[in-house]
């Protein structure tokens, strides 16, 4: 498959990542989206759930297969909650967590690497020629400083200012731009604002 697997484990729980031929660490968030692309092949018309701020290249792999995508929030304990649903086949981070709910509705790294190598094998293809096939994807994140008495204040006039442009609210406040997207979370624990975007 001209790449190679490991496992790592920190605080946030265990996560699977990829190193390709290279030596070169491949993104978490094309590693999520490789899963995805195996997984609605070998199922097609099946529901994959993914967080808020995941790339539009999901749905495009999703309306290949005739797949639905379910977003939930940006949180390990949403995802396990969403992949739980009836219909679900996988769930996954972008962040090298990803849940097989035929097997538990858990985060388990192990049991995604079992089951990328087991797709990659009856499927007869490479990681590398998954890899090449993908839609391109660029989200982009940046924390901004953001005091705590104004987090609502920036959010009620974020929310009035882009009304006529709200995109599905599953976390924060999703403005939908055309072929762009801005999502906008306040942290829960720390002052500061997390900012996602992508475009095409």
């Amino acid at each position: 498959v001209h790449a190679a697997f490991g496992l790592r484990f920190d605080v946030g729980g265990e996560k699977m990542f990829l190193v390709n031929h290279l030596g070169e660490l491949i993104p978490d968030p094309t590693v999520c989206a490789a899963l995805v692309e195996l997984t609605l092949r070998a199922h097609p018309g099946g529901e994959i759930v993914v967080p808020a701020n995941a790339s539009r290249g999901i749905e495009l792999i999703a309306q290949k297969y005739d797949g639905k995508v379910r977003y939930t929030k940006m949180d390990p304990t949403a995802l396990m909650a969403s992949a739980n649903q009836p219909g679900v086949l996988m769930a996954g981070d972008g962040t090298g967590q990803f849940v097989f709910p035929e097997f538990q509705s858990a985060v388990d790294a192990l049991f995604a690497f079992a089951k990328l190598m087991e797709m990659l094998a009856v499927q007869q293809t490479s990681l590398a020629d998954v890899l090449n096939g993908l839609p391109p994807m660029a989200v982009h994140h940046m924390d901004v400083a953001c005091e705590w008495e104004a987090k609502g204040k920036i959010m009620r006039q974020l929310n009035g200012q882009y009304k006529a442009h709200k995109g599905q609210q599953v976390d924060g406040l999703k403005i939908e731009l055309g072929d762009e997207w801005v999502l906008v979370v306040p942290d829960p624990d720390e002052p500061l604002c997390h900012i996602y975007a992508e475009s095409g």
